[in-house]
């Protein structure tokens, strides 16, 4: 009996043992099986994440506007001249929208410090020249003025823009050259001088310009700007740097009779590039002008223009990363009418 109880006992163990251990199989094969699925869930979760992210990145790319850091604009401060030209030397200093009388020859000086419009208005006619401030002769009015008879009176006046600097304004009686013998002559010959500051955001004078690339004036985008275009002023320059590649508006408003504007890029090619047939020819005819032919040839190319019936533009166009040149301008075709290419103007440039 004890040896049968022993033998029960030794299997009793042995099945015992045998269940433990495929108990213990069991259990490791569950738990490997859970930790694969909890590190296969990780993974996809993680990629699913990554993607997710990459998504929003993509997202947030797209959806931010461009940021452009403001760039150190150009500062121009108007230098009165030191020298007077010995011819006028004895010059009386005026007042603007004052009158003057005068029965002899005699010499007006007058000086602003940024570009304005000037109305010169004489009564009984005299003869009348006017000078910048290196003595140099800019016009005679005698001849291109309109003149009305207003009161028995000859009264004649003119429209000019001009550039920050002092002029001299030498005038002479119309009976004393002895051209005219209208009796109303006989009376006082008289001068008056009005001025209207343009508000140019740039000063510009005769040692002073932004007539080319080397001299342009450096802008802001998004931000506007005023000027002037006038006698011995047909173009205006501006640089600016674009520092990513984006869609950029152009606004362009002006009061000239024939308003034209340009943009070109560093190399000084028109953008887009789109000159005419007449550019070439355009360049001579105006070579008297410090800009080079290629600045020429884009500036003045056909196809920027203000529409005839509107004085504003907005043209959008697509840039890549860059500097660029934007051009305010009159038309060259005017020849010597200055109406065409006198007058003022704002712009501004910006990327949405």
């Amino acid at each position: 009996m004890k040896r049968k109880s022993l033998l029960i006992v030794f299997i009793a163990a042995g099945l015992l043992t045998a269940c433990g251990s495929k108990n213990t199989e069991y259990q490791e094969e569950a738990e490997a099986s859970e930790v694969t699925e909890v590190t296969e869930a990780a993974e996809t979760t993680e990629v699913s994440g990554e993607s997710a992210a990459e998504e929003d990145t993509e997202s947030v790319e797209t959806s931010t506007p461009v940021t452009i850091e403001p760039v150190a604009e150009s500062e121009k401060i108007y230098v009165s001249p030191e020298k007077t030209p010995a011819k006028f030397k004895d010059a009386e200093e005026i007042s603007f929208d004052e009158w003057y009388e005068f029965d002899t020859a005699k010499t007006y000086t007058f000086e602003v410090e940024s570009s304005s419009k000037f109305v010169f208005t004489f009564e009984n006619g005299p003869d009348a020249d006017l000078y910048d401030c290196n003595g140099d002769i800019l016009k005679n009015f005698m001849f291109d003025n309109k003149v009305n008879w207003e009161d028995s009176k000859y009264i004649a006046d003119s429209t000019y823009y001009l550039k920050a600097g002092r002029y001299y304004l030498q005038v002479t009686k119309h009976n004393d050259t002895g051209r005219y013998f209208d009796p109303r002559l006989n009376d006082p010959d008289s001068v008056c001088v009005e001025c209207e500051d343009s508000n140019e955001s740039f000063v510009e004078s005769y040692n002073l310009s932004d007539d080319s690339a080397e001299d342009a004036n450096v802008i802001n985008l998004g931000k506007t700007y005023k000027g002037q275009l006038g006698f011995e002023d047909t173009v205006d320059m501006y640089k600016f740097t674009l520092p990513v590649d984006a869609e950029v508006t152009i606004y362009y408003k002006s009061t000239l009779d024939h308003a034209r504007y340009g943009l070109i890029d560093a190399a000084l090619k028109m953008v887009p590039e789109n000159l005419d047939d007449n550019a070439s020819e355009l360049a001579e005819r105006i070579g008297k002008s410090d800009l080079d032919v290629e600045i020429l040839k884009a500036l003045f190319s056909e196809p920027r223009t203000i529409p005839d019936g509107q004085d504003s533009v907005v043209q959008k166009i697509q840039l890549e990363a860059g500097d660029y040149y934007f051009s305010a301008m009159g038309d060259a075709w005017g020849g010597e009418a200055l109406e065409y290419h006198s007058g003022t103007y704002e712009f501004k440039i910006s990327v949405e």
